[in-house]
């Protein structure tokens, strides 16, 4: 891989797609060859790879990886003989770095590269890269019953969301949150009916039930991970969650038209704002209480 800029993918699908459009936007930039490390996912991860459904701009390696049977210190730190010709890029920071256009051939990326800053320049590649992942008989007919039908999109995370270390990172959108961005959704654009999308819709169903013109997406099963984005991004505007997976669904409604996005604020428990990630024209709303 000393030839190319390789993705060292982690997290769920929405960080994956953010770590693959930052290092292909850099090879892309110095005319290299474009690696994708899955290597991760083959150590028995909570997550899984879920990019191989799509038809990748580069190589993707997992066995074969340099990184694979390496500890925790030496993937952070690229401390290893057997790696000593490949170079490390690691992200010191949420916000967006300049600093990753400095990188040369032989690097490897290691982070979340969470705003669209990082890939600019393919936007339009990896909108339809998402976009032409290949749709069974049975999605296409949920994108049907979704597309052009006039409801809000409600995306409501939870799952893994509620374990106690994840809610220190992250903090979790309240019900309450969501039911202020459905009110104003329909005070700005008149869209007063809105489809919720949850891993978890009985958990979503008891906390949001009872407002009126609100349906529940129960077919999860029926949709892979990045057909579930796309179905999300055929409503008329959105009530995020404060997740990656949230994001791409906002990302790719927005770039069909002027929509009303909200996005849950502060993005995570420490407070960070997500300036470099959120579109400027979306909307947020206090994400924990009722102000």
């Amino acid at each position: 891989m000393d030839d190319g800029v390789c993705a060292y993918l982690t997290g769920g699908l929405g960080n994956q797609l953010f770590v693959l459009a930052a290092a292909w936007e850099q090879a892309e930039r110095l005319d290299c060859p474009l690696y994708i490390d899955a290597s991760k996912y083959l150590k028995g991860d909570l997550r899984s790879f879920e990019l191989g459904s799509l038809r990748l701009p580069g190589e993707v390696v997992s066995h074969e990886s340099p990184w694979l049977h390496l500890g925790r210190r030496s993937r952070r730190f690229g401390l290893s003989r057997r790696t000593k010709s490949l170079r490390v890029y690691r992200e010191e920071s949420f916000a967006y770095s300049a600093e990753i256009n400095k990188i040369v051939p032989g690097t490897t990326i290691f982070g979340y590269f969470q705003s669209p800053r990082y890939f600019e320049s393919i936007a339009d590649r990896i909108a339809e890269l998402i976009s032409n992942c290949p749709v069974t008989s049975e999605e296409q007919q949920v994108f049907e019953g979704l597309r052009n039908s006039g409801r809000a999109t409600v995306h409501v995370r939870r799952g893994d969301y509620m374990t106690t270390h994840t809610q220190a990172v992250h903090g979790v959108t309240s019900s309450n949150y969501f039911e202020r961005g459905l009110g104003l959704i329909s005070r700005i654009s008149s869209v007063d009916q809105a489809t919720a999308f949850s891993d978890e819709p009985d958990v979503a169903q008891d906390e949001l039930g009872h407002l009126p013109n609100l349906d529940f997406f129960t077919e999860n099963s029926a949709l892979s991970g990045i057909n579930t984005i796309k179905a999300m991004s055929l409503g008329s505007g959105m009530v995020m969650s404060n997740s990656s997976f949230s994001w791409w669904a906002a990302w790719l409604m927005a770039r069909r038209g002027s929509h009303t996005i909200i996005a849950p604020r502060p993005w995570m428990s420490s407070g960070e704002s997500a300036a470099d990630l959120l579109g400027s024209d979306w909307l947020t709303l206090d994400a924990r209480g009722a102000s």
